[in-house]
């Protein structure tokens, strides 16, 4: 039998540039989480110009656990800049929901956008068993980005992407494989005649304490003319390298007929 959620909020504007909010929240008699009240605040500050913004959040529950996680953004020039961080402290609760707690981190973003071009920036860390609790598995995940397109014409665009993933031993019991990956990738679109295509090399290369992978992929993707309900996609593919020291080449071919279904009443 489920349990009873109540929860009342309110929001409430200081002045053109401030807002707070405020909810409450108690669960009684759920199914998977202990009865337990919840506190959720938050601050906002937008600038009267929309050139900054930043937003503090606290969540705090009746066991004694705490969240608290921040965002922000700024322009300088052409460039968004984005950043934020948090900590959830394991056991956190937030209503009847099973939330992604134990956890902490931090990123920035950079991006620009312009009507013809657009390149954006990024960094990530996050770690797990944040108190070091030598019954769980912690690890530590750091991510690096970049990418970019140019629109060459109406008719044709081209881009290409670099990303870094690693993921580090942390706190508590060891993890068995900790991965470490690094794709580029270069692609190109373009408007024909005979549809939408999309050309696209990815290279990428990952490695971890169980097993290694080097590979190339060449990929063509392509939406065949049709109608707003009714098109055919395709794509050939073909890959090469290396996967634990074995060499590897492979094919695949795909047709995909999509079809839109709906009903008109009268």
């Amino acid at each position: 039998e489920p349990g009873d959620l109540f929860g009342i909020g309110a929001t409430h504007r200081l002045d053109p540039r401030w807002t707070i909010h405020g909810q409450l929240w108690s669960l009684n008699g759920g199914a998977q989480l202990p009865d337990h009240q919840t506190l959720a605040t938050a601050a906002r500050y937008l600038a009267a110009d929309g050139s900054q913004s930043l937003q503090l959040n606290a969540l705090g529950d009746s066991k004694g656990n705490l969240g608290l996680w921040a965002d922000a953004y700024k322009y300088f020039g052409l460039w968004k800049h984005r950043a934020g961080a948090f900590r959830l402290d394991p056991g956190l609760l937030w209503t009847d929901a099973l939330i992604a707690n134990d956890q902490q981190g931090a990123y920035w973003r950079s991006d620009l956008l312009r009507q013809r071009y657009n390149v954006s920036l990024g960094l990530e860390a996050n770690g797990t068993n944040i108190d070091g609790d030598p019954r769980v598995a912690g690890t530590d995940r750091f991510l690096g980005f970049a990418s970019g397109s140019y629109l060459v014409n109406r008719l044709t665009s081209v881009g290409a992407t670099l990303d870094l993933a690693e993921t580090r031993q942390g706190p508590g019991l060891e993890t068995a494989a900790l991965p470490r990956t690094l794709s580029a990738r270069l692609f190109a679109n373009r408007t024909l005649p005979f549809g939408q295509g999309r050309f696209e090399v990815l290279h990428q290369d990952t490695s971890s304490s169980l097993r290694s992978e080097e590979r190339t992929l060449l990929t063509w993707f392509h939406v065949w003319p049709g109608t707003a309900n009714r098109y055919l996609t395709s794509t050939l593919e073909y890959g090469t390298g290396e996967r634990d020291a074995l060499r590897f080449d492979e094919w695949t071919a795909g047709l995909t007929l999509r079809q839109s279904l709906s009903r008109r009443f009268a």
